[in-house]
C-alpha cells in the first residue's frame, strides 16, 4: 500500500510536469509575444465569456442578438471569471489550460481510487489503471485543449466512487452522487445520458432505489428546468444553438450511419484492447456487481456517440467517448491482473509478472488511436490545430488593428479570429447563428453540415469573409460584391467592394473591383 501510494504521487508529478510541457507545445509566439490559445470550438465559449466579463452579456457579439452557441454553461462562466483578472487574453487561455491540468490529476486520483475499491487497494491493479489513463492521449489532448472532457469526466468518475464505495460495503447507494451527476449536466447537457444509465443500474442493484430514483429525477427536473429557463428566457429557444445545428435537420440515417462508422473505425485501431476487456470481463468478472453498473454507462455513453452521429474530429477520438476511457483503462488494468493471479498457479510467477508487464505495455499502445497518443507523448509531435490557431490568431490581431470597431467578419473558422479581434462575427457555419442552425438540409457531417450563402451574402452583408469554400467561391452575389484582398503578404481574405474605407490598412493589396466583375463575366 505504501509503495503503490509513493507510485501515485511520483505519477501525479510526471503527469503535471508533462501537461505543463504540452501546454507550453500549444503555445506559440508571434511579433514577440507568446500567445496561449485553446481549440477553435472553446474559443467560441471564451467569446462568450468575455463578452459576459465586460458587461455586455453573456452573447456572440456583445450586442441584443441573442444566441447560446455554447454548450457548456458552467465552464463558460468560469472562463468569465477568468477574464476578470488582469491578464492580457493572450495569457487567459493558458490559466484554463492550467486549471483543466488539475481536473485531469483528480481524475487520476479518482482512477486509482476506483481500481481500488473495484479490485483490492493491495493489487498493482490501482497504480496500474492509473499509469494507463495518464498515458491515454485523447483525454489529456482534449482536456488541454479546453474542451469540457476533463470536468465531465471528473463528474462521472467521481459519482462512480462514492457509489462503489457504499456498494462495496452492502450499504445504501448515496443519493449525493445522483445531484452530482445533475450538477454535471451545467457542465455538458449530455451529461444527462451518464445520470440516466446510472440510474438504470440503481433500480437493478442499488438497496435504496427509490431513494435513488428520486434524488436522480429531482436532481434530472431541476439541472433542466435551469437550463430551459436559460434557454428561453435569456435566449428564447430552450436547447442551446448547437444542438439544433447538429442534431436536428439531417436525414437520421446518416447521422447514426456516421456514427456507426465512426465507432467501427475506432474499434479498428484498439480491438485487442477492447478484446481482452470483454473476454476477460466474461471469464473473471462477470459475477461482481460493479461490472453492470460499468456496462450501462459504457452502453449509454456509446448508444449516445450513435445518436449524434459521433464528433468533428474522430481521429483524436469523439468526445462524446473520452469520458469512458479512463474507465476501460481501469477495466483492462483489472483482468490483466486477473488473468494473471489465474496464471501464477500454473507457470513460475516471474513469467506470470512479465505477462502482466507485457499486457500493460499491449494496453498504453491499443486503448486509445495512434494520432492522439503520439500527440500527448511525443514532446516532438505538432498539437492538434496549433497551425490553424497560429493562422486565426494572425487573422484576429490584424482585423483588432486595422478595421473600424463595427467591421463585420464572417468566419469559417469561428473560435479563434473572433475572441482576439473582438469585431462584430458572423459564424457562417451556424454555431452561433439562429438561421442557419435551424435549417433543413440533406447531408449530414458533425457540425459542418449547414450553410446559407444567399442569407450570409444578401442578408448578413459582411465586410470581410475569411475564406471561400463549400460553393461560396461559386456564388454570384459574392462573385459581384467581394474582392479578394492580401495584407501583409500572407494575410488573404474577401473584402465587399464598398467596405474598403473600414479597413485602415495603406498597404492592403485590392485590386479594382470593376475589373474584377469584368474578369468573372468572361
Amino acid at each position: 500500500m505504501r509503495l503503490s501510494r509513493a507510485l501515485l504521487w511520483l505519477l501525479l508529478a510526471a503527469y503535471c510536469a508533462w501537461g505543463l510541457v504540452y501546454i507550453q507545445r500549444t503555445s506559440f509566439v508571434v511579433d514577440g509575444v507568446r500567445v496561449y490559445s485553446l481549440w477553435d470550438d472553446a474559443m467560441i465559449s471564451m467569446r462568450y465569456a468575455r463578452n459576459f466579463a465586460d458587461g455586455r452579456g453573456l452573447t456572440w457579439n456583445g450586442d441584443s442578438e441573442r444566441v447560446q452557441g455554447f454548450t457548456d454553461p458552467a465552464p463558460t462562466l468560469a472562463m468569465a471569471l477568468l477574464h476578470r483578472m488582469p491578464l492580457p487574453p493572450t495569457k487567459i487561455a493558458a490559466v484554463y489550460q492550467l486549471a483543466m491540468l488539475v481536473l485531469l490529476l483528480a481524475i487520476l486520483a479518482l482512477v486509482y481510487r476506483l481500481a481500488g475499491l473495484w479490485f483490492g487497494a493491495d493489487t498493482p491493479v490501482p497504480i496500474a489503471a492509473t499509469a494507463l489513463c495518464a498515458a491515454g492521449g485523447p483525454l489529456a489532448v482534449w482536456g488541454l485543449q479546453g474542451s469540457d472532457a476533463a470536468p465531465q469526466t471528473l463528474v462521472v468518475l467521481a459519482a462512480l466512487a462514492a457509489i462503489a464505495s457504499r456498494d462495496r460495503r452492502g450499504e445504501n447507494w448515496p443519493p449525493g452522487a445522483f445531484t452530482l451527476l445533475a450538477l454535471g449536466i451545467w457542465i455538458r447537457p449530455d451529461t444527462t445520458v451518464d445520470l440516466l444509465a446510472v440510474l438504470v443500474a440503481a433500480l437493478w442493484l442499488a438497496p435504496n432505489r427509490a431513494r435513488c430514483a428520486g434524488q436522480a429525477l429531482v436532481g434530472l427536473c431541476v439541472a433542466w428546468a435551469a437550463l430551459l429557463a436559460l434557454g428561453l428566457g435569456y435566449y428564447g429557444d430552450p436547447l442551446p444553438n448547437t444542438w439544433y445545428l447538429k442534431a436536428t435537420g439531417s436525414p437520421r440515417m446518416l447521422v447514426w450511419a456516421n456514427g456507426l462508422l465512426q465507432l467501427r473505425e475506432l474499434l479498428a485501431s484498439i480491438w485487442p484492447a477492447v478484446a481482452v476487456c470483454a473476454l476477460g470481463s466474461i471469464a473473471w468478472l462477470r459475477r461482481e456487481r460493479w461490472l453492470w453498473l460499468l456496462a450501462c454507462v459504457i452502453g449509454a455513453r456509446v448508444a449516445y456517440h450513435v445518436q449524434v452521429g459521433g464528433d468533428w474530429l474522430p481521429e483524436e477520438t469523439s468526445r462524446y467517448l473520452v469520458p469512458l476511457l479512463p474507465l476501460i483503462s481501469l477495466l483492462y488494468a483489472g483482468v490483466a491482473w486477473r488473468a494473471t493471479v489465474s496464471l501464477s498457479a500454473r507457470v513460475p510467477p516471474v513469467v506470470a509478472a512479465s505477462a502482466f508487464a507485457l499486457a500493460l505495455l499491449l494496453g498504453g499502445a491499443k486503448l486509445a488511436p495512434e494520432g492522439p497518443q503520439v500527440e500527448w507523448l511525443s514532446a516532438s509531435a505538432p498539437t492538434l490545430l496549433r497551425d490553424y490557431n497560429e493562422r486565426l490568431y494572425r487573422y484576429g490581431i490584424y482585423l483588432r488593428d486595422h478595421t473600424d470597431a463595427d467591421t463585420t467578419v464572417a468566419l469559417h473558422w469561428a473560435g479563434v479570429t473572433a475572441y482576439f479581434a473582438d469585431r462584430p462575427a458572423i459564424d457562417v457555419l451556424g454555431r452561433s447563428d439562429r438561421h442557419i442552425a435551424h435549417m433543413e438540409v440533406q447531408g449530414f457531417a458533425p457540425g459542418h453540415s449547414k450553410w446559407d450563402w444567399d442569407y450570409v451574402v444578401y442578408e448578413r452583408r459582411p465586410d470581410v469573409i475569411l475564406g471561400a469554400d463549400r460553393g461560396l467561391e461559386s456564388h454570384p452575389g459574392f462573385l459581384a460584391r467581394y474582392v479578394p484582398a492580401r495584407a501583409e503578404g500572407v494575410l488573404t481574405f474577401y473584402l465587399r467592394d464598398d467596405s474598403r474605407a473600414k479597413v485602415r490598412d495603406p498597404a492592403l493589396v485590392v485590386p479594382d473591383p470593376a475589373a474584377r466583375r469584368n474578369d468573372s463575366a468572361r
